[in-house]
């Protein structure tokens, strides 16, 4: 009996192994059963395939809270308080500053002298003082760009600080000429910018004195309790005490009144100066009359002199070519005396007062218009 070839006895395990298979698919599709349908997942890209816990302490809205819409909301930036700038040093170095200050007597003893290093905008300040023959000096101090002035209270300062520069470990020489401050002035001004005749106005008048502050800056300070004597035209009346005494702001007033009209000056004499100013102008009293209810006088009707009037404005004529008369006459808002000679009159306003110049009434006027 032949036997097969080993190889050949593989194929034929393959064989009948695929043909198992093939049998086991078939009747599975001939059975009764329907096989159940595969689930279909849709993919979300934006679902999270992680679990989100509640934060306990997280801030709940209250039911039917809108969140408002912030999008297009802009919001003012905001400015943050300025720091202050560290001052720059002086000291420290191995630089040295020194000069001598005087005054209109020659040197100033007691001084103080402030002397400044600037980097750019800022700077730095030391203060030394000066020695009985007017001498200062700074030792230790950095190298760089200086500013130096000096002043002795009350009356003396520096017009203009002395500039230098300095290396390190090197000198500058820098002398500071004080100048003296302390000019008294009087100031005079009437507070109101018209007068009229009868009625009062105010003068004031300011005593200040010059003086240099703690910090070398020469300031006007008033001069209090000062006896300021105020003298004005014959036609100027002055009312209050005379002198005055300044109060501590370093003024004084008066009363004042015009008698006339015109223009006039007023002037303040203190105890160490004096001041003037001019007036504002007086103008004259204007006195408003209401205009006068004149009589019913018509054209053609006529009225012998004397005669009280009021007639009305306009032309008047009269027989006797001699007549001579003294009325009043109302323009310009007040009575104006008049006189006219003749038989024809003309009245630029209504007219009153009618008096003949001599001898009898003699003269009868008649209304032409």
């Amino acid at each position: 009996m032949n036997h097969p070839h080993p190889r050949t006895r593989r194929r034929r395990a393959l064989l009948l192994a695929g043909a198992a298979a093939v049998g086991i698919v078939v009747l599975a599709a001939c059975s009764g059963s329907k096989p159940k349908a595969a689930v279909s997942h849709s993919f979300n890209p934006l679902s999270s395939t992680t679990t989100s816990t509640v934060d306990p302490n997280a801030l709940h809205l209250p039911a039917g809270f809108q969140l408002p819409d912030t999008r297009f909301v802009s919001l003012a930036p905001v400015t943050g308080k300025a720091q202050p700038r560290p001052a720059i040093p002086v000291t420290g170095g191995k630089a040295t500053i020194s000069g001598t200050v005087t005054g209109p007597g020659g040197a100033v003893a007691g001084a103080t002298v402030r002397i400044e290093r600037w980097v750019g905008s800022d700077s730095g300040a030391i203060m030394v003082g000066t020695d009985g023959g007017g001498h200062y000096v700074a030792a230790g101090v950095l190298g760089g760009h200086y500013k130096v002035r000096a002043w002795l209270q009350p009356s003396l300062t520096t017009f203009t600080a002395g500039t230098g520069f300095v290396a390190d470990s090197g000198k500058l020489s820098v002398d500071l000429p004080l100048t003296q401050y302390n000019a008294y002035t009087v100031q005079v001004a009437a507070t109101s910018g018209a007068a009229t005749v009868g009625q009062p106005f105010t003068v004031e008048a300011l005593v200040t004195q010059q003086t240099v502050d703690p910090n070398g800056v020469v300031q006007d300070a008033p001069v209090p309790t000062d006896q300021v004597q105020l003298s004005s035209d014959p036609s100027v009346t002055i009312a209050g005490a005379n002198p005055g005494t300044t109060g501590a702001d370093g003024l004084v007033s008066w009363t004042l009144t015009c008698q006339t009209a015109g223009g006039f000056t007023a002037s303040a004499t203190a105890s160490q100066g004096s001041g003037s100013t001019s007036l504002p102008p007086c103008q004259a009293t204007v006195v408003t009359v209401a205009p006068p209810t004149v009589l019913p006088l018509a054209v053609g009707q006529s009225f012998t002199v004397p005669a009280a009037g009021p007639f009305p404005a306009g032309q008047y004529s009269a027989p006797n070519p001699a007549c001579s008369v003294t009325y009043e006459v109302y323009v310009n808002g007040a009575w104006q005396p008049a006189h006219n000679v003749g038989n024809s009159l003309t009245l630029a306003g209504p007219g009153q007062a009618f008096v003949a110049d001599t001898g009898p009434p003699h003269c009868v006027f008649t209304r032409l218009s």
